[in-house]
């Protein structure tokens, strides 16, 4: 079973993820390996998500996605989609992946 990190999550923030503030955008995204990194801006900026969850995840009060970091293992991808639990347009990384999500990509759900 896949665990999540719980470090400070808000009530309006997913239940089995962790929510924290990123590193200033001259540093590089850090993340935990073995975890997947959700960020809320560019290139690993901005809020961070911090998950190991298998299962799809809705985001309420997170404000969208717009980068991704996957320190998990080559084979074990995280991904966004467009609608709910997973539905809708999607777009995933491997593992050892750093992108961006496509901007005409809206996140309302997420998994690592």
């Amino acid at each position: 079973m896949r665990k999540a990190l719980l470090v400070s999550i808000s009530a309006a923030a997913l239940g089995a993820a962790a929510l924290v503030t990123a590193a200033p955008a001259s540093a590089a995204p850090t993340c935990p390996r073995g975890f997947a990194c959700f960020y809320t801006g560019d290139a690993g900026t901005g809020r961070v998500l911090i998950t190991q969850s298998e299962t799809w995840q809705n985001l309420n009060g997170l404000d969208g996605v717009r980068s991704i970091f996957n320190n998990q293992a080559a084979d074990d991808d995280a991904c966004v989609a467009s609608g709910l639990n997973g539905t809708g347009q999607r777009f995933c990384v491997d593992g050892g992946t750093i992108a961006q999500v496509p901007s005409f990509l809206t996140v309302r759900s997420l998994r690592g």
